[in-house]
């Protein structure tokens, strides 16, 4: 699945108060929890 988002990762990740490399680890687990991380 492919999700659009016309805001910036980064101001994703403050918005939520997170780095953007945590927002990523924490999709990616969401995307396939099945992989180890």
């Amino acid at each position: 699945m492919e999700i659009t988002v016309p805001v910036a990762w980064a101001e994703i990740a403050a918005r939520i108060g997170t780095t953007p490399e945590t927002l990523s680890r924490r999709l990616g687990a969401f995307a396939d929890p099945g992989k180890e991380r």
